[in-house]
């Protein structure tokens, strides 16, 4: 999730506030970093910015997100958690246009909690059920 109103950084961001180089930050610093700051999405590792220049600066982490707002984005797994189907589901319906509201950040799709809230408590009508003949009211092929 990428809380609302919260600037965050991936890994390579994270480095480069803190001014390490790779072999540092491959063994320690990234550990440290992580022990220190929340890691606000897993896929991929996203990190509060505030945070990280406050533990690179040495001073007082300032706290992490604490509850839900409609504009946190939401990954693909947590929207299929807040949506009750599964994250091939949620790709699919993105892909079909049956998902909007989409956003690209750091390479995967993210959605506003709003607009899957509103998709999860306004679901679309399920197909009709039966042969078509059966859905038309009609003999297989006349119209009225």
């Amino acid at each position: 999730m990428i809380p609302a109103g919260r600037r965050v950084v991936d890994r390579v961001q994270a480095r480069a506030a803190l001014a390490v180089g790779r072999g540092v930050w491959n063994t320690a610093a990234r550990a440290e970093l992580e022990v220190a700051v929340d890691i606000v999405n897993t896929s991929p590792v996203l990190y509060l910015l505030d945070q990280v220049h406050a533990h690179a600066d040495g001073r007082r982490i300032p706290p992490g997100p604490t509850g839900n707002h409609d504009d946190d984005l939401l990954n693909t797994r947590e929207a299929a958690a807040l949506l009750g189907w599964t994250a091939q589901s949620v790709r699919e319906a993105d892909k079909a246009g049956r998902l909007d509201g989409g956003i690209d950040r750091y390479g995967h799709r993210f959605w506003p909690r709003r607009i899957l809230n509103q998709r999860r408590d306004n679901p679309m009508p399920k197909a009709p059920k039966g042969p078509v003949r059966e859905r038309l009211g009609t003999e297989y092929g006349e119209r009225e």
